[in-house]
């Protein structure tokens, strides 16, 4: 049995660097034609996949299973190379399946659904099911819903022979773009940029008020815009920050809420922002850095709200920072790992400043991964680093591998049955013309449809199915793709599936639901941001600098005294009218009208003023006791 997992894993290991090589190499010479590219990229997750995943907990370690597995891998590789091999010859049949198009195109379907459950769970798969089967038995739904249906050799055109279904542009972007920044992510992890990161952000913030909560929203959120996932990131670097936020005083629940926040935001920050933004540039046509401005504003208010909710909480519960005992050396934490940054910075200067394409950039900051590391022999990459690196990277690709595939199937169907126009008139027909109850419904709708999705799969869907409904109505497209999107990447944190609070949760001891819903409490900032922007699209970079530059500064100052009230403290306990007059001039404030912001502010002059004369108060009385 031993010796059968060694020849796996040195089989899995193989396969991977292979892939991991062949998209490299790609990246950097040039791709192949799309069918091509997304073959082989498809072809080489799936077995990966199968080889890695069993069916089911009871099946995992049975001989006959394994054999089953290889062989159903093999299944993936084969329909694979057909495509490969074949492609050319579709053209020149003008979309006519033969009878090798539709065994294989079955096969081929039916091994992507199985791949995604054992990775993502039932959920999408079962919903590119129902839309397959509402392909064919479209003539028998009732109302708005029905068409005409369409026979076998339209559907298996479209879903396996063409660039509409299966190899459509989601898995286009996560063969040309994702993966290397999976890659990436895997080759800062092994070069031990992260833990560098961790121990730069505890040296500089460990010892503040409520420090280890704020190296947690600081550390967590960087690494998440990379990796791709908020409940990996809560499993990998909560290990560290939960335990360290209950050890200063904050209660388990809390610690885990944190945790939850700052993970899920990530996936809402560029440059990466969980690897949608790539596929949000593709969707609406616009550069990628359009797409990085776009989310920047809104990343640094909800980061902002975090770091402010946990410095409250801190100061209510007079909580202190770690010892400095316990705390490394900031000096030293600079000059010995400051550099592990560098990768980060290359990205972000050939992104933004070069204007390369996020392919390049993210193969150049694998590049510079490599050679800084080599400064120091505890971060070298050597061969077999780099070996367990490229490994570890495919790995964590798999999921978006077959979850932008299925992804596909769903889009396909969509746009053959021209049931996303139909939803989009059904969401406007039912707002009854009023923007906020759109904007209601499609929050809602954006939430229970993303949950349980990993980010990419999560995005796509949303856009083609909720977000047309909103640019209907007028909101700009950019707007009504980040709306949804936000809404989509907070289902992490919303019961009752929360992924990311329960593994935060889990890593606490906490109830499950409790965390979440202390994570929604922690993070209610994020459900209004949505609303902000889609107002007021100058947090979206959508406007002059004087009104990019006087909505941000409105909507900072806000985001800060409606985190007070909610937290009910500023410069001491607040009771609750003051959290209510804090809380109206905040919302005040976030609205960009100049008449509306004279209210805020006066509103949050007269509360911060009633806040120094208690505390003024408290203190003479204090001094009068002593005396």
């Amino acid at each position: 049995m031993a010796e059968a997992r060694e020849r796996l894993q040195v089989l899995v290991t193989m396969i991977a660097v292979a892939m991991g090589l062949f998209h490299l190499y790609t990246a950097q010479f040039g791709l192949l034609s799309a069918m091509r590219q997304r073959s082989v990229h498809l072809g080489l997750g799936l077995i990966l996949v199968f080889l890695l995943k069993p069916a089911s907990k009871a099946l995992a370690g049975r001989n006959w299973a394994a054999w089953g597995d290889l062989l159903l891998g093999l299944l993936a590789v084969a329909f694979n190379a057909y495509i490969y091999t074949q492609f050319e010859s579709f053209l020149d049949r003008f979309g006519i399946p033969t009878t090798a198009d539709y065994v294989l195109g079955f096969i081929g379907i039916v091994l992507v659904l199985e791949a995604t459950r054992r990775v993502v769970g039932w959920t999408l798969p079962v919903l590119a099911v129902v839309f397959i089967l509402y392909s064919y038995f479209g003539r028998y739904f009732p109302g708005f819903l029905a068409h005409r249906g369409y026979d076998l050799d339209r559907i298996v055109n479209l879903l396996f022979l063409t660039t509409e279904g299966l190899y459509g542009g989601v898995l286009g972007v996560s063969a040309n773009f994702i993966v290397l920044y999976v890659i990436l992510a895997a080759f800062l992890e092994a070069s031990g940029a992260g833990e560098s990161v961790i121990r730069l952000a505890t040296s500089l913030a460990g010892g503040w008020r409520g420090g280890p909560a704020k190296v947690a929203v600081g550390a967590s959120g960087l690494f998440a815009s990379i990796n791709g996932t908020a409940i990996a990131n809560v499993l990998s670097t909560g290990s560290f920050t939960i335990p360290l936020m209950q050890k200063v005083g904050y209660r388990p629940k809390f610690a885990a809420a944190v945790e939850a926040v700052a993970s899920t935001g990530g996936q809402l920050a560029p440059p990466v922002m969980g690897s949608a933004a790539f596929i949000m540039a593709d969707i609406l046509q616009v550069p990628y850095v359009n797409i990085c401005l776009a989310a920047l504003i809104p990343a640094i208010l909800y980061y902002w709200s975090t770091w402010v909710m946990v410095d409250f909480r801190a100061a209510k519960l007079n909580l202190q920072g770690q010892p400095a005992s316990e705390l490394p050396d900031w000096k030293r934490e600079i000059l010995h790992s400051g550099y592990m940054l560098a990768p980060l910075s290359v990205l972000i200067f050939f992104l933004g400043v070069m204007r390369l394409s996020p392919m390049k950039s993210g193969v150049y900051a694998i590049y510079a991964t490599v050679l800084i590391s080599l400064f120091r022999r505890s971060t070298r990459l050597t061969i077999p680093r780099i070996v367990q690196a490229l490994t570890k990277g495919i790995q964590l690709a798999l999921v978006i591998v077959v979850a932008c595939a299925t992804a596909g199937l769903v889009i396909g169907c969509l746009n053959l049955t021209g049931l996303g126009l139909k939803l989009t008139s059904g969401l406007v027909d039912l707002a009854g013309g009023s923007m906020f109850v759109l904007l209601v419904f499609t929050a809602l709708a954006s939430i229970v449809m993303g949950m349980g999705l990993p980010t990419v799969a999560c995005y796509v869907i949303l856009a083609i199915m909720v977000a047309p409904a909103l640019v209907e109505t007028g909101m700009l497209p950019i707007a009504a793709h980040m709306f949804v999107f936000y809404f989509g990447i907070l289902s992490a944190i919303t019961p009752p599936i929360a992924g990311a609070a329960f593994a935060a949760g889990g890593i606490a001891g906490t109830r499950l639901v409790a965390t979440a819903f202390a994570a929604c409490r922690l993070g209610v900032i994020a459900f209004i941001l949505p609303f902000m922007f889609a107002y007021w699209p100058a947090l979206l970079w959508e406007g002059t600098a004087l009104q990019i530059g006087g909505t941000f500064v409105s909507a900072f100052i806000g985001v800060y005294f409606m985190s007070a009230g909610i937290e009910g403290y500023l410069l001491g306990p607040l009771s609750w009218p003051l959290r209510i007059i804090l809380l109206a001039g905040a919302f005040l404030c976030i609205s960009p009208e100049w008449y509306s912001d004279i209210l805020g502010y006066s509103l949050l002059g007269l509360g911060l003023a009633v806040c120094l004369i208690r505390r003024r108060s408290g203190r003479a009385l204090a001094a009068g006791g002593e005396s």
